[in-house]
């Protein structure tokens, strides 16, 4: 039971983590949600998942929640979201610092 409330708490408080990438984000989120989920009675859907990364998306990325509500109901999986999300941060990816 105390390693499901951790989870779960993990699940609530992830942050999207402006040092890494999309695809290390959506990772550390699924892992999170896999070891809920792995749990007896810990289960969060594909709905909530969604829900999570879209509130936690990074300022530079705000302008696609209006660009995913703009999508069809059916077309707003979890897949559609961590794939559009990948392939939105490949057009506009992240400029780091230069060392000098």
């Amino acid at each position: 039971v105390q390693q499901k409330c951790v989870s779960l708490e993990e699940f609530f408080l992830f942050e999207y983590d402006n040092s890494s990438d999309m695809a290390t984000n959506l990772s550390r989120l699924q892992n999170i949600v896999h070891r809920v989920n792995s749990i007896e009675a810990g289960k969060i859907d594909d709905d909530m998942v969604v829900s999570r990364i879209m509130s936690v998306l990074p300022s530079r990325l705000k302008h696609f929640s209006s660009a995913w509500d703009s999508t069809s109901k059916t077309e707003r999986t979890l897949t559609q979201l961590m794939s559009r999300l990948l392939k939105e941060e490949a057009r506009y990816p992240v400029k780091k610092p230069e060392n000098t």
